[in-house]
C-alpha cells in the first residue's frame, strides 16, 4: 500500500485525506470556530464537526435521519450510549448541513441487497457465523 500519498482511495474511487482534524470535547464555541479556521488554513480537508454542537457523529447520524422522518433502530448494550441516542431531539441541522451529509451518499453499499426472503436468509446466516 502507497502511503507516500496525503490521500486515501477508496473501493469505490472516491478520495479521502489520510489525517483529519477533531474538534472533540472542545466546549469553547469561539475556540472551536478558530480552531477549525486553522485546521482548514494549515491543508485539513477532513474535519469532524459533530462537536460545533456538543454532538457525537452518532448523534449527528440519528439527527440526520430523524430530520429526513427515518425511523432508525439502534442497537446498544451501553447505558451511557442508550441515554445519548435519545438526546438527539433537543437541536436541529440546518438545510445547509443536510444537504452536505445527504452529497456524502455515493450510492455504494458494502452490504448485499436483502428484498427476497432468500436475500435475507442469506444475510443472516452470514451475520450468525460472524465472530465478535
Amino acid at each position: 500500500m502507497d502511503t507516500s500519498d496525503r490521500y486515501l482511495t477508496l473501493s469505490d474511487g472516491n478520495r479521502m485525506p489520510r489525517i483529519g482534524f477533531g474538534v472533540f470535547r472542545m466546549t469553547d464555541p469561539a475556540a472551536c470556530e478558530a480552531a477549525v479556521a486553522e485546521a482548514i488554513e494549515a491543508g485539513y480537508r477532513l474535519i469532524d464537526t459533530a462537536a460545533a454542537y456538543g454532538r457525537s457523529v452518532p448523534q449527528i447520524v440519528l439527527r440526520w435521519l430523524v430530520q429526513r422522518g427515518v425511523v432508525p433502530v439502534i442497537k446498544s448494550a451501553n447505558p451511557e450510549r442508550m441515554r445519548q441516542n435519545l438526546a438527539v431531539f433537543d437541536f436541529e441541522l440546518s438545510d445547509d448541513e443536510m444537504a452536505a451529509i445527504a452529497a456524502l451518499d455515493t450510492g455504494h453499499t458494502c452490504f448485499s441487497p436483502r428484498d427476497t426472503g432468500e436475500a435475507v436468509r442469506d444475510f443472516l446466516e452470514q451475520a450468525m457465523d460472524y465472530d465478535v
